[in-house]
């Protein structure tokens, strides 16, 4: 009992972890079989369920024919379902933000939105496995999407700070979307499990207000470096229960720490 109580604690607290950074984590791509369920009476259930949260810092991704700043805040968690432990089909759900800095008419611009709702959907699938001597080797896949369409808060142009709402500024528009396909490698060793892999992504943000008549906007913005390697590794601390640390590279620099419950 006292076990069930410390997991449902952290079920519990996870739905306040943050993720802040334009990219997404990838996670383990072993999770749907390296954690077995809370109730030692679902063991060998076909179906289960699963909570993650994650902590993630990151730098600013480059925007392709810009110089644009960006900089993507998510809070909130990913829950998902597991079936024959092989698949998790997930759902990510939480409030975001949105800073961009650009030029435009000639004119330093730099709009912030409001938080607001942010949410997505994404899939893992373990391709391949094998049993080893002493370990688990798994090949697998992980794809995901997640959107936001946020209200401005505000708007610098030159240096002059328009707080919204303002009779000077109209015509507000931001939208923010980003997806990625990741494949990785991962080997089960005991209470470790690192692995290590390549992704694919890009995003798709929209910007635009007019201030006194003027039209700013940075419109379809797409990444320069689409492609990226990331690394990390699990410590399976109980049956049910990892925790995850996860290194970004190549198209952004970003850490990721993560703790993932399996019911």
């Amino acid at each position: 009992m006292k076990k069930f109580g410390v997991i449902s604690l952290m079920l519990s607290s996870m739905f306040f972890l943050v993720v802040s950074a334009d990219a997404a984590p990838v996670g383990n791509i072993a999770k749907p079989a390296m954690l077995k369920s809370v109730m030692k009476s679902d063991e060998n259930a076909k179906v289960g369920g699963i909570v993650e949260g994650e902590f993630d810092f990151g730098k600013d991704r480059k925007i392709k024919d810009s110089d644009s700043d960006t900089e993507f805040r998510f809070l909130g968690s990913k829950i998902g379902a597991i079936f024959e432990n092989k698949f998790i089909i997930y759902g990510l759900l939480g409030s975001a933000s949105y800073e961009e800095a650009f030029t435009d008419e000639g004119s330093k611009i730099k709009i912030e939105s409001k938080e607001d709702l942010a949410w997505g959907i994404g899939a893992t699938a373990i391709l391949y496995e094998k049993k080893l001597k002493d370990s688990i080797l798994r090949f697998g896949i992980d794809g995901r999407w997640r959107t936001t369409d946020l209200d401005i808060d505000k708007v610098t142009i030159d240096n002059v700070v328009y707080t919204i709402p303002s009779g000077n500024v109209t015509n507000l528009s931001l939208e923010y979307s980003e997806w990625q396909f990741a494949g990785a490698a991962s080997l089960e060793w005991g209470k470790l499990v690192p692995y290590i892999g390549v992704k694919y992504s890009d995003i798709d943000a929209t910007i635009k207000a007019t201030v006194l008549g003027t039209t700013y906007e940075d419109s379809s913005a797409k990444l320069d470096n689409h492609l990226g390697v990331f690394a990390g590794c699990d410590l399976l601390i109980l049956d049910s229960m990892s925790v995850n640390i996860e290194g970004r590279f190549v198209d952004e620099e970003a850490l990721t720490l993560g703790v993932a419950v399996r019911f």
